[in-house]
């Protein structure tokens, strides 16, 4: 499933939203369009709406996907990634994923409330944030 992003380049913000079933090779191409887009650049808050994400990864994609963000090195260099879940057990494979990165050079911590997610990332919840034209979807 596609992510859309919406990125607000004052603030450094992008506001990412998956919904449906996806997988590990749909979450690398995601982060592969964020990454490659043209205002994207390493500082970058993100938050990542999962909410309503239908749950089908499993361990070995969490770790596909923590290998393909770790090969991203300096690209991803003080992202920090709030992702917020609502369903248990997204929740707990949203931390297999936090602690998969343990030691790449982004920070990424798991929420169930945006609000939460958005005071963790330093991002008030009423600033607008714009689709850009080249958004994944």
């Amino acid at each position: 499933m596609p992510t859309i992003f919406r990125m607000d380049r004052e603030r450094g913000f992008v506001h990412a939203v998956t919904r449906g079933a996806t997988s590990s090779d749909d979450m690398i191409t995601n982060i592969a369009s964020l990454v490659d887009h043209p205002s994207f650049t390493p500082g970058l808050r993100v938050l990542l709406d999962m909410r309503e994400v239908v749950p089908s990864l499993h361990r070995p994609d969490v770790l596909d996907i923590a290998t393909y963000v770790k090969s991203q090195g300096e690209k991803l260099r003080d992202l920090r990634l709030a992702v917020v879940v609502t369903r248990d057990s997204s929740f707990g494979m949203a931390h297999e994923q936090k602690a998969a990165l343990a030691g790449s050079l982004m920070e990424m911590e798991v929420f169930r409330d945006v609000g939460a997610a958005l005071e963790w990332l330093g991002v008030s919840e009423d600033g607008d944030t714009e689709r850009t034209d080249a958004d994944a979807g």
